[in-house]
């Protein structure tokens, strides 16, 4: 929180604050539509994000009026406390889902993560739609150990149907969600259950573009909004220089940040992702679940990320804490099986790891301090960690 205050906001937090939010804070939520309208009809604006996410700038409005601040240092608190959410989610999932100190470790992770910190101080939407996406996977993963109990079914399609209005990639969690719930039902309760739960994820996506279709001002204009999504990378010479290129994308962007966490993360998600088509590892337990869970959730974001023309570290927003929650799974996984096949060197390993882990965490912040704070970067695109 000491790092909150940056020197120079983005032009798309200058969109976000002074073209959306303190417009509607003046004039009110009712004035969103008028907003819509103006941004279909003057194309300087499509370089800019559509304001047809109201799922954002409602908080972020909420936000404002709490602390009497119309500013973009206002806005970024919304990011901030997201941030301190996803932690406190992070600790939450782990202590649930995996073994004993699963948590502390992705906790340690999560802490010094120079994405997260450096999200954690801007006015984007990507913080609070990372925990709405980690907290529709816990609401999940509650209902698949106890599936007769529906009220946390509900719980996790009403976060998914809410992400949607904050971000179009809600829609990726929204089908992951109805997926995973479906497969319980089907498991649990044959089916018949499962078309009920596909039902239910229909009816979500249904009232949420409802909603959203009301807020702005009805079918037409939303849908007019998001045709000129397309017009983003033609007009904005930043996206196309600083948010285009191939996989290595990610990777080089990734591995100059916070590497370690990612990369076991990523190992992680795919050896369950493999046990679990090959049917050695199945999903039952709360580790199991778990780990199921945020494996799936992790590719399936990956994917399509590096298929999306568009590509930015932010755009990974919504896996960074489901990749430390597994990491530090794997990494508890390796000491488990030191200390059950080489007892003896249990406590050299133990102390080994601990060491490791505090050097990468110190390495981690390090490289936050030195990006965002000495040379200021002021966005999660790979060319600027590599130029």
């Amino acid at each position: 929180m000491w790092h909150l205050p940056v020197q120079v906001y983005t032009p798309d937090e200058d969109a976000y604050v002074n073209f959306y939010a303190v417009p509607l804070l003046q004039q009110g939520l009712g004035h969103l539509p008028a907003l819509v309208k103006d941004y279909s009809a003057r194309p300087e604006l499509h370089a800019f994000p559509s304001p047809t996410r109201a799922g954002q700038l409602w908080p972020m409005v909420a936000t404002m009026l709490i602390l009497s601040d119309d500013s973009p240092r206002a806005a970024a608190v919304l990011s901030a406390t997201a941030s301190v959410a996803i932690l406190v989610a992070t600790w939450m999932i782990g202590a649930a889902f995996f073994p004993p100190w699963v948590a502390a470790i992705a906790l340690l992770f999560a802490i010094v993560s120079p994405m997260d910190l450096a999200m954690a101080r801007r006015a984007w939407g990507d913080e609070p739609f990372a925990f709405l996406t980690l907290a529709a996977a816990g609401t999940f993963m509650l209902h698949a150990r106890a599936p007769h109990r529906h009220g946390w079914a509900i719980a996790c399609l009403a976060l998914a149907g809410y992400a949607i209005l904050c971000k179009e990639s809600g829609l990726l969690v929204l089908a992951l969600a109805t997926v995973g719930l479906t497969i319980v039902a089907w498991r649990t309760s044959g089916i018949r259950a499962a078309l009920l739960a596909l039902g239910a994820g229909a009816l979500t996506l249904i009232v949420a573009c409802g909603v959203l279709a009301l807020a702005v001002g009805g079918w037409e204009p939303l849908v007019a909004a998001f045709q000129r999504l397309s017009d983003t990378s033609n007009v904005n010479a930043y996206m196309r220089e600083y948010q285009s290129g191939g996989p290595d994308y990610y990777v080089r962007g990734l591995a100059l940040l916070q590497p370690l966490p990612m990369a076991l993360g990523i190992l992680a998600a795919a050896w369950i992702a493999l046990r679990t088509l090959s049917r050695r590892g199945g999903a039952n337990g709360g580790s199991g679940i778990g780990a199921t869970t945020l494996a799936w959730l992790t590719l399936a974001f990956v994917v399509v990320a590096l298929v999306y023309p568009q590509k930015n570290l932010r755009f990974l927003s919504p896996v960074y804490a489901p990749l430390d929650l597994l990491a530090a799974s794997l990494v508890w996984t390796a000491l488990s099986w030191v200390r059950s096949r080489r007892p003896a060197m249990a406590r050299g390993a133990a102390v080994a790891l601990a060491l490791i882990l505090l050097g990468s965490a110190l390495a981690d912040h390090r490289r936050f301090e030195r990006d965002f704070i000495e040379r200021q970067i002021p966005d999660l695109a790979t060319p600027w960690f590599t130029r």
